[in-house]
């Protein structure tokens, strides 16, 4: 169930042309809250908050801080990554994975770091225990991370009929095994009200696609795009198993 979470609430979507650096100006701080909910097999409540930074001292960057609650499983997971605000490109990331005490046994520690730094079109990995594999792989302009998904899905063209390929890595997948990029396609749907317990807004409907996965994503049609709504569905029946929902925005 943790690996459905974390693929909902990464979907992501890597830079493509589009107006949301226009408007961010040094200084401003974003702060959204998200409800996660599980349908199937049971229904469970988590939640996610997301903090947006252009530092009024640095001006130069993107700072995007993610905390992901799964309460229901004793799991804590806070990741920080940093962003030339130019281009997007990240420069660091660092995701802190607080674990319940059975995963002691497993992985030899309670508290697992997960390090990444891109130098060029390298990014390199390391990891604070020996059942998470350290390593490097390209990391060039079509590629992205999790954590900083959102704001990347938010600086796309919304053209309706477009299709965006890309490729991730998953930095918040703790599997035991090495980390590996994945391809992903974002399609361009329409333009639906969506309501939240925000309000009700127009937002773009982006399908987005990964190897035996399947969701949609919906993004205000303002200068903001903000990503109010995102459904993770079973590929084979179209079956709802799980949304993302904001519930708050600073």
């Amino acid at each position: 169930m943790l690996k459905r979470v974390l693929f909902l609430l990464f979907l992501t979507s890597n830079l493509f042309a589009g107006d949301l650096l226009d408007n961010w100006a040094p200084g401003k701080t974003e702060t959204m809250t998200y409800e996660i909910k599980t349908i199937v097999p049971r229904e469970t409540i988590n939640y996610n908050n997301v903090v947006i930074t252009r530092p009024a001292d640095n001006k130069d960057i993107l700072s995007v801080k993610q905390t992901l609650d799964i309460s229901n499983q004793g799991i804590k997971i806070v990741s920080e990554e940093i962003y030339a605000f130019k281009d997007l490109r990240l420069s660091s990331s660092v995701n802190h994975f607080f674990m319940p005490p059975v995963a002691v046994e497993k992985l030899g520690t309670d508290s697992l770091i997960v390090k990444a730094n891109r130098k060029g079109d390298t990014l390199f990995i390391t990891t604070n225990s020996d059942k998470v594999p350290p390593g490097s792989m390209p990391f060039t302009n079509n590629m992205t991370t999790t954590t900083g998904s959102q704001l990347f899905a938010r600086n796309m063209d919304f053209t309706i009929g477009k299709n965006h390929k890309y490729s991730y890595v998953n930095l918040l997948r703790v599997s035991g095994q090495s980390f590996q990029m994945m391809e992903v396609t974002d399609s361009i749907v329409s333009i639906e009200k969506i309501t939240t317990p925000l309000g009700t807004f127009d937002c773009y409907k982006v399908l987005n696609t990964v190897p035996g996965a399947l969701g949609y994503s919906y993004y205000t049609t303002d200068s903001r795009h903000l990503p109010v709504l995102v459904e993770l569905l079973y590929p084979e029946t179209k079956e709802k198993v799980m949304t993302l929902t904001l519930q708050k925005y600073e």
